[in-house]
């Protein structure tokens, strides 16, 4: 489903893209029709490096990745900033983040065998990411996370049409373990930015606004 809302989007901006699916940890570069050295720009967005869950399966990745980067490509990845994992904004308790979409049976590619609604009637999509009582596992660094999908009706009306619940294992990386794995890698840490903002520092002077680390690698 994803793939498919990838390529609808990038066809109604007029963007050209190619849209391909493979493990980031093992995938064979050949069989996405990658060539080593080709790529400029590699990016790992939303926090998705923390389904790494061990330093074998990181160092897989970074070393997939520096195999393709051209001689001056970055790789460009987004965690959890280290001052939300070490205050436990990002682990504890109060972790939790939930928010609601507009959206159609369409949209989600769902026919009448998985719904029994019109593929255009307006739809909303509740999505929940953590719940009381996930663990984190501070030896492992990692946190099982409660994530779960509930589609109903406009008007919110019980029952859901659907809901989906699954616990994900995640990884909360560290700035120096990122620098450390990296090096294992070939790549080498050139940048760190607290936002999108090249004069960005690592850290904001306010911790509240602490919520990302963008780090910058390049080959070595």
């Amino acid at each position: 489903a994803m793939r498919a809302h990838a390529k609808q989007r990038a066809q109604q901006t007029g963007v050209n893209l190619n849209v391909l699916e493979g493990d980031m940890a093992s995938f064979d570069a050949n069989e996405l029709n990658l060539k080593e050295g080709s790529v400029d720009l590699a990016v790992c967005m939303l926090g998705t490096i923390a389904h790494l869950i061990t330093n074998d399966a990181c160092i897989a990745f970074f070393s997939r990745v520096e195999a393709l980067l051209s001689p001056n490509g970055v790789l460009i990845i987004e965690t959890n900033h280290p001052s939300s994992v070490f205050d436990g904004a990002a682990v504890g308790p109060e972790a939790q983040e939930a928010w609601d979409v507009e959206t159609n049976a369409a949209e989600l590619g769902y026919g009448k065998d998985d719904i029994d609604v019109d593929a255009d009637k307006k739809l909303m999509l509740f999505i929940e990411y953590g719940q009381p009582g996930d663990m984190f596992d501070p030896v492992a660094q990692v946190l099982n996370r409660t994530v779960s999908l509930t589609l109903t009706n406009d008007d919110n009306t019980p029952p859901p049409l659907k809901r989906i619940e699954e616990c994900v294992p995640m990884r909360q990386h560290t700035a120096q373990e990122i620098d450390l794995l990296a090096r294992l890698s070939g790549l080498r840490v050139c940048a760190m930015h607290s936002n999108f903002e090249l004069s960005a520092p690592e850290s904001n002077p306010d911790p509240a606004e602490d919520y990302r680390l963008l780090t910058v690698l390049r080959r070595a």
